[in-house]
This record gives structure tokens, sequence and C-alpha cells, in this order.
């Protein structure tokens, strides 16, 4: 099964009205759109692709004693 994300924009563009759709396929399902955010998701923290690094939560367990 595949899993598929649409967006749809509607404004105006030098004041003319226009529709706008993007949609993204994943043809292998919603493991393969989690393992691209997941990645997606570090490399914004870390601060690849030259951005700086951003703010991000960590939740402490019972094996995080700090």
């Amino acid at each position: 099964m595949s899993a598929e994300i649409v967006v749809d924009v509607t404004g105006a563009q030098q004041g003319q009205p226009k529709n706008v759709r993007a949609s993204l396929e994943f043809a292998e399902g919603q493991a393969s759109l989690t393992g691209l955010l997941a990645v997606l998701s570090v490399s914004a923290v870390l601060g690849l692709g030259g951005n700086p690094p951003r703010a991000a939560v960590h939740a402490r367990t019972a094996h995080d004693p700090g």
C-alpha cells in the first residue's frame, strides 16, 4: 500500500486568482515516509545543509539519569 501527501493552495499572484496542487507519493508505503521524515528531522537538528542547528526536544527515560 502506498502513502500520499497532497497540498492544495489557493491564492492570488499579481492580482490574479491562482490554484496550485502538489502531491508526493511514496510507493513503498508509510515506512518510507517515516524514514524520510526522521532523516530530515535529524539533519535539521544537526544543522546539516548549511543551516544553523535547531533546538530539539530531549525526553528523559529511566535509562537516562541526566
